[in-house]
């Protein structure tokens, strides 16, 4: 039987040098982010 991990919200805020990581350690915790530019008026970003 599977364990649907809770679902999470994240907000990254800074200008530099933020760092993203996955909530469980397992193969089913993957975060792909890709992108040449994220950019926002307010300097947030919610995903």
């Amino acid at each position: 039987m599977l364990k649907t991990p809770p679902t999470l919200a994240a907000e990254l805020s800074g200008k530099t040098g933020v760092s993203i990581s996955a909530p469980y350690a397992n193969e089913n915790s993957r975060i792909l982010l890709s992108t040449t530019d994220i950019s926002s008026e307010n300097g947030k970003i919610k995903i």
